[in-house]
């Protein structure tokens, strides 16, 4: 018999994004690390009380709401406008050193 135990959360996002084809595809298209949406997905799951993830009874469940959440997170969403910002500063500097 093999007994399955509760992941902590932070393990199971992580988990997940390193192994869901879907979520992996998703945060690869992004500027932002992984490390930061697993930091923001952890604080969400946190925030609503959810600690541990049974890998039979709630994977499901939570795969779902990663993927929500990937898609309409403001966090998320302000952090990737941030780093779009810095992205763009830094091309204009390297123009204007070109330029002169």
């Amino acid at each position: 018999m093999r007994i399955i135990r509760p992941y902590y959360i932070e393990a199971f996002i992580l988990s997940m994004i390193a192994n869901d084809f879907e979520i992996s595809k998703i945060c690869d298209a992004w500027e932002i690390e992984r490390e930061e949406v697993i930091t923001i997905l952890n604080t969400y799951f946190l925030d609503m009380g959810i600690f541990t993830a049974h890998p039979l009874q709630h994977a499901d469940i939570i795969r779902k709401e990663i993927v929500h959440q990937l898609r309409i997170s403001p966090e998320i969403k302000k952090r990737r406008a941030q780093i779009q910002r810095e992205i763009a500063k830094a091309r204009e500097r390297s123009r204007a050193r070109i330029g002169e």
